[in-house]
């Protein structure tokens, strides 16, 4: 880029010295022109008016001819020193003899007058219709070229003030040149918004360092991403945003050195190239380093802005030899590190590489099974206090070609790491349309589906259109589904009313808070949301009535839901005891082993027919 910017710099260097030349010569051409058009214009005029003075001449002096009076004559040519044009006249007989003679008083001959030959004009006398005479006028071109003298002079001036003009305005065009190309410099290695190294200009550099080998000591490699940046921009605009990535930006460049490189890679992505060298010890420090000061509050206009960092670390050549390579490892330590629970550090380790491996192949083979209907939904019960069913939960299952049934806690974080919970939700509800039509074939009426929510599922805003278009498409209505939210996934735009929790409650859709003491529990949060239904998470279910506490905790739970108008469900609920304890502590519901296991589509429908005791998968 560089280099092309040089040329076009060239290029329109030469193009403005052309532009110029091309128009001083337009202008000579134009000049000439002109002052060939005045010269054309004046002379043409000067015997115009010769013409005009011997026919007077010729009028006036009939008389004067006919009686040879050469006095009468001279008397009548002396009006003619009016005339500065004429330089000489003669009044002649028709023998062609001079009568009078004319010739103007001048104290010097002026050089003017050498330029070319004066114009003569020449009028007959007549006497009736016979000539009886003849006048002769020269004429005087000095006032003529004078004229002519002083057109050019403006028209020089005019050309010499237009030539300035031109030549002013190439050098602004080149100076206007020299600060595009300056700054297209610049901002061919920067990044606009934060000053720092851009991305190719880092990869470049990368390169380089890889490439001078172990020789030069080893390098360290931290890719940086913040956590929860989208909130940022939501909560305090776009604005907002920029200023916290250049105050981020600065917080980086003061806590390396100055041969280290502090590059942003785009969006809320930075890198930091601690140069040979560098151990793996130093690059901790620095990377403790940047967590303590990006943990800092930024104030922004009235209000403070309060972010955090995911940090990974790779170290050359232990963990690659190439750039790529480098690249790929501190990312995926990154990664690591927000799965963690972020705002943490993560080195690369051989470990994590197999995880990677693992990862990667879990994910090449969700997404066949996406396509290839290779997920099929499972059904856990909900039965309130008589034992009836009220709703079921439907659960994602995975049944593998080779592997067999994979498990949805090791297949659903990697879809959310590789961002493919829109396709997976998508595929959650379509299954669960599928069921609920061939339980209604056999005649069934199936209770409510409860089908979980991920805010992974919609990062993106055609993600939500998408999911509310299927809903649209399958025909779920809100008696046939529901939807459960998991208070540890929190929606960061649930404020919004354009989030995907208003979206829902408008269409009439019921939600339930699930997995309930576990994430994020507040009444601000309970409030916020606005669910029908608050599931206790089986942590504090499981064992409570042995234990006074957990007694403590899940009548708190009860009463509060019920005094925001929630239905309670006790979750995990795996003995006969508990069964009863809880159902003593007012929950209005109860999921869990003691009465069913979750259970496939099939057997769902023999529960519901009470032909079979169904099968737990």
């Amino acid at each position: 880029m560089k280099s092309s910017a040089a040329e076009l710099f060239q290029r329109i260097s030469h193009t403005s010295r052309r532009d110029a030349l091309t128009a001083l010569g337009a202008m000579v051409v134009a000049g000439l022109l002109l002052v060939a058009m005045q010269f054309f214009a004046l002379d043409r005029t000067l015997r115009q008016e010769l013409d005009t003075q011997a026919r007077i001449l010729a009028e006036t002096t009939q008389a004067a001819v006919v009686f040879s009076d050469a006095a009468e004559a001279r008397a009548l040519l002396g009006p003619l020193r009016a005339h500065s044009a004429i330089d000489s006249a003669r009044l002649l007989d028709a023998a062609g003899r001079t009568i009078a003679l004319y010739r103007a008083e001048r104290e010097h001959v002026h050089w003017t007058s050498h330029l070319a030959a004066a114009p003569v004009t020449q009028a007959p006398i007549l006497a009736g219709t016979k000539v009886i005479g003849q006048v002769e006028l020269v004429a005087c071109t000095t006032p003529m070229w004078q004229q002519l003298g002083l057109f050019a002079g403006a028209t020089l001036l005019i050309m010499v003030i237009a030539l300035c003009l031109v030549v002013w305005g190439s050098r602004r065009l080149l100076a206007d040149v020299h600060l595009a190309e300056g700054r297209q410099r610049y901002l061919a290695v920067h990044d606009a918004l934060t000053g720092l190294t851009n991305r190719d200009t880092f990869c470049n550099l990368l390169e380089q360092a890889a490439g001078k080998g172990a020789q030069a000591g080893g390098f360290a490699l931290l890719f940086i991403d913040l956590d929860n940046f989208k909130r940022v921009n939501d909560t305090f605009g776009h604005a907002g945003g920029d200023a916290l990535l250049r105050c981020v930006a600065g917080r980086l460049r003061a806590q390396v050195r100055t041969a280290d490189v502090v590059a942003r890679l785009g969006g809320d992505e930075f890198a930091i190239l601690l140069a040979a060298p560098t151990t793996g010890e130093a690059a901790r420090r620095v990377a403790t380093g940047i967590l303590q000061d990006l943990a800092l509050p930024l104030a922004y206009q009235d209000d403070t802005i309060l972010a955090s960092a995911s940090v990974g670390v790779a170290l050359y050549p232990n963990d690659a030899l190439s750039a790529e390579g480098m690249l790929q490892c501190a990312d995926a330590a990154m990664y690591h590190a927000k799965r963690l629970g972020k705002n943490a550090l993560e080195f690369y380790s051989a470990r994590l590489a197999d995880n990677l491996s693992a990862q990667r192949a879990i994910e090449q083979d969700l997404r066949h099974a996406l396509v290839d209907d290779g997920l099929w939904l499972a059904y856990q019960p909900i039965f309130d206090g008589q034992s009836n069913i009220v709703s079921v939960e439907a659960l994602v299952r995975w049944t593998h070609p080779v592997r067999g049934l994979v498990s949805p806690g090791e297949f659903v974080p990697v879809a959310e790491a590789c961002d493919l919970m829109p396709e997976l939700g998508l595929a959650i509800v379509g299954l669960a349309a599928r069921d609920i039509e061939a339980w209604r074939a056999r005649g069934l009426q199936a209770p409510r589906v409860a089908i979980n929510l991920s805010s992974r599922q919609f990062v993106r805003d055609r993600h939500q259109a998408q999911f509310l278009a299927a809903l649209t498409r399958l025909r779920l209505a809100p008696r046939e589904v529901s939807f459960e939210l998991t208070e540890s996934a929190v929606f960061e735009d649930l404020s919004s009313p354009n989030s995907i929790i208003a979206a829902l409650q408008s269409r009439g859709y019921s939600l339930a808070l699930d997995d309930f003491g576990t994430g994020y529990s507040s009444l601000a949060y309970l409030l916020r949301l606005r669910c029908d239904t608050l599931k206790i998470d089986r942590v504090f279910v499981h064992g409570v009535s042995a234990s006074k506490e957990s007694t403590l905790l899940v009548s708190s739970m009860v009463h509060v839901a019920h005094a925001l108008g929630m239905q309670v469900v006790a979750e995990g609920v795996e003995d006969l005891a508990d069964l009863a304890h809880v159902r003593s502590l007012g929950c209005d519901a109860v999921q869990g082993f003691v009465l069913s296991k979750p259970i496939s589509a099939a057997a769902m429908a023999a529960l519901l027919t009470r032909v079979e005791v169904p099968v737990s998968v």
